[in-house]
């Protein structure tokens, strides 16, 4: 088992630190308390904070709620350096916040309520250049040929500000679009034939990835039952990995179910997946054996499954996997439930998986000590990681008050660290299918 060590800091001042013994390669951890919501809000306060994603020059952007004129309102909001601010609000055309990711450029894209002459509208928007665009308004926009109206957008941003989105069609079928200086394009949909599957057809498809060069990864769901990461380069489509690959672990799994991939810059993509079989020995939830696993070059590695004992968390169990976060120097971040039920926010890097905090651990900071109570109001943007390999989390604590922690993680990463026999796994893709070019379940 990893030990971490950690100095923790508070309001950018280090107040306790404690250092413990580490294996080649652990990160440490230098966690600061970014702020915390007030007890008693006032105008222009947030007192709520979730789905947060890094954005240019270490911005945090993230969905709060705010006291707005008077009134509570969901409103996008960001922290930096320079403390906290409102972005977007109802004045701005807003009256509800979901998913929010953004760019390196700092334009975000999310789907919510969008104000219009008779109703609020559910969509999706564009914050570009500080002014909020519409792209999609839900059963009123038409894509496609034949023309037709989608609904339930959620989406993310390559580099250049384009966007990349799920939608349901008005023939109730999901598919994947994106923004291209021609307009919005359909790249893959429910009917389409299975890329690799002969004889299989599209049933589901999941929320896309993109990076920064528009390559696209997202999960699908074949009529067979299953399953598998499908990637859209170049304009073609093509099978990267599926459930007919045994799972790097040991005695070899099948795997049973593929969920919505992150893909970085490096073409690495981070994944949770279910496994074929029994639920994990000291587990008493029930449920089948699940992992978080890392593809690149065609080799998949295992970082955690369910079952494992939990890295220096007293010999407790993995018992759920949730919101993996991952950047270009192949960290992977995620949130752990344990097998007490509590919650607990790992870092894997260099072949190491490394506690940051979990439930019951304190922080102290603007004048108080604070005990985290559990990560957000909801699993789901409750963790994000740069390619500084900071983590940004959203916690709630005691009390009620909620806030943000920024670790910073110091890695070694001039150490090679091999892989343990029988965690790579050569994968097969194969490109299918040729699409226009451009452009998680």
């Amino acid at each position: 088992m990893n030990t971490t060590s950690y100095k923790i800091c508070g309001g950018g001042l280090l107040v306790a630190a404690a250092i413990f013994a580490t294996p080649a390669n652990a990160a440490t951890f230098d966690l600061n308390l970014f702020h915390v919501t007030p007890t008693d809000a006032g105008e222009g306060d947030i007192f709520s904070i979730d789905n947060l994603d890094f954005g240019k020059d270490d911005e945090i952007f993230f969905r709060g709620v705010g006291i707005i004129n008077g009134g509570s309102e969901t409103v996008l909001s960001k922290i930096d350096t320079t403390g906290i601010s409102t972005v977007l609000s109802r004045a701005d055309g807003v009256t509800s916040i979901g998913q929010v990711r953004a760019n390196e450029s700092g334009e975000v894209v999310f789907n919510g309520g969008i104000v219009q002459p008779d109703r609020p509208v559910n969509g999706l928007s564009i914050l570009r250049n500080g002014a909020r665009e519409t792209l999609v308004l839900d059963q009123i926009t038409q894509f496609g040929d034949p023309p037709q109206t989608v609904r339930f957008a959620v989406g993310d941003l390559d580099a250049d500000g384009n966007a990349v989105f799920q939608a349901r069609k008005q023939s109730n079928q999901t598919a994947i679009f994106a923004e291209t200086p021609d307009g919005i394009v359909e790249l893959l949909s429910v009917g389409d034939p299975f890329p690799g599957l002969v004889g299989q057809t599209i049933i589901a498809v999941g929320q896309p990835s993109v990076n920064d060069a528009g390559d696209i990864a997202v999960s699908a769901l074949a009529s067979s039952g299953a399953s598998a990461i499908l990637e859209v380069k170049d304009g073609v489509v093509s099978n990267r990995f599926d459930t007919s690959q045994p799972a790097p672990l040991p005695s070899s799994p099948m795997f049973a179910g593929i969920g919505t991939p992150d893909l970085n810059n490096t073409g690495a993509v981070a994944l949770f997946a279910t496994l074929q079989g029994d639920t994990p020995t000291g587990i008493s939830s029930g449920g089948p054996p699940s992992g978080i696993f890392l593809e690149h070059g065609g080799l998949a590695e295992a970082i955690i499954a369910r079952g494992d004992i939990a890295p220096d968390a007293g010999g407790l169990l993995i018992d759920g996997l949730f919101d993996i976060t991952l950047n270009d120097e192949n960290d992977v971040g995620f949130l752990a439930r344990l097998s007490d039920g509590s919650t607990a926010a790992y870092f894997a890097s260099e072949g190491n998986v490394d506690l940051i905090v979990k439930d019951g651990d304190q922080i102290s900071g603007f004048g108080d000590t604070f005990t985290i109570q559990d990560f957000g109001f909801n699993p789901g943007g409750a963790i994000d990681l740069n390619d500084a390999s900071q983590i940004a989390l959203s916690v709630r604590f005691d009390g009620g008050r909620s806030g943000f922690i920024l670790a910073t993680a110091e890695v070694d990463r001039t150490t090679p660290v091999p892989l343990p026999a029988g965690l790579l796994l050569l994968i097969g893709g194969i490109a299918i299918l040729g699409l226009s070019r451009r452009y998680f379940t």
